[in-house]
């Protein structure tokens, strides 16, 4: 089961400051009690699948420039399970997770994810929201927000992820040169992205425009080393690493002296029984020796006692006697 420090560390690289006890119920399974009063996450998965969702959508509603169908089957690929499953393991779940004995967690990732989710809903600020949303769904997954390249719509993808980025659209500047070539700056906060001359100006605008979003695409990849949080994220997870190889070596090393004190104490145990077994061998080898020693002794005084008997009868009583012995 996860320490408290386990979700500390969580919440740290969320940067939310909440308490844990929230973010441990959002994790927890209601099998994990024996009744429904218990502090589970159905609420928190309903938030998830829901309203986390609809966040999702949102932005895909006001920055990609797709119909209604074409968004609605963006949303779908968003919540692959392949993709929740990649949120499971990049935040190391599985130790966080609580459930009951019987329930399959690893057949059931994505209600944990969902619960997570609900968790980011309800008790993350919106910046934090929308980067968790960049960095898990629009960033990794670029690939599913196709264009329509016949419509000379690469100004449209530039302007995704220069929103997603840096919050702004990129402006694109065309000029004709004294050699009466036409060309075409592409720029973003004032920084030159792309630069491109040629005398056509459609083509001078595509191969500029088709630049500056392999410009961008590079900045997105790097985005989460670029955070001023990354160094932190890099020594948390190390930290974290250390940690777990420590306590593995310790499970280990305590799992060797327990057997180790196991099989002390069953020869310590053996070791008594014999002992004890000596021992009752002796007893009882003097006790037969001490009673054959008492019975002899008693033969003797019997003898004894007899022959005085005799010493002092007549003759023929005592024949008699010995007759009647015989």
């Amino acid at each position: 089961m996860a320490q408290v420090n386990d979700y500390t560390l969580l919440l740290l690289k969320l940067k939310i400051k909440t308490s844990t006890s929230e973010l441990k119920k959002a994790l927890t399974h209601k099998s994990f009690y024996k009744d429904e009063r218990g502090q589970h996450n159905s609420r928190y998965v309903f938030a998830g699948m829901y309203a986390f969702k609809g966040l999702v959508a949102e932005i895909l509603y006001h920055y990609f420039p797709l119909d209604g169908t074409q968004l609605q089957h963006a949303l779908g690929n968003l919540f692959k399970p392949e993709i929740l499953d990649r949120i499971f393991v990049y935040y190391d779940l599985d130790k966080l997770i609580r459930h009951g004995i019987e329930f399959d967690a690893a057949k059931h990732r994505h209600i944990f994810v969902y619960g997570f989710l609900g968790y980011l809903f309800a008790n993350a600020p919106e910046e934090i929201k929308k980067d968790f949303i960049q960095q898990h769904f629009l960033l990794p997954n670029s690939h599913l927000f196709t264009f329509d390249e016949k419509k000379q719509d690469l100004e449209a993808q530039c302007n995704v992820l220069a929103r997603m980025l840096y919050h702004k659209n990129v402006q694109v500047r065309m000029q004709q040169t004294t050699d009466k070539l036409w060309q075409t700056i592409v720029s973003l906060n004032e920084t030159c992205l792309a630069n491109e001359t040629s005398i056509s100006y459609r083509y001078s605008r595509k191969k500029t425009l088709k630049k500056a979003l392999i410009v961008l695409s590079q900045q997105a990849q790097q985005a989460d080393h670029l955070s001023e949080n990354y160094e932190l994220h890099q020594q948390l997870l190390e930290e974290k690493r250390m940690q777990k190889t420590q306590q593995e070596k310790e499970k280990k090393l305590a799992a060797y002296k327990e057997k180790e004190a196991k099989k002390q104490a069953k020869r310590k145990e053996a070791k008594e029984k014999m002992e004890n077994m000596k021992r009752l061998q002796d007893i009882k080898r003097k006790q037969a020796k001490s009673n054959a020693k008492k019975r002899k002794e008693e033969k003797e005084q019997q003898e004894a006692r007899f022959a005085a008997q005799m010493a002092t009868m007549s003759a023929n009583k005592r024949r008699h006697l010995q007759d009647k012995q015989k």
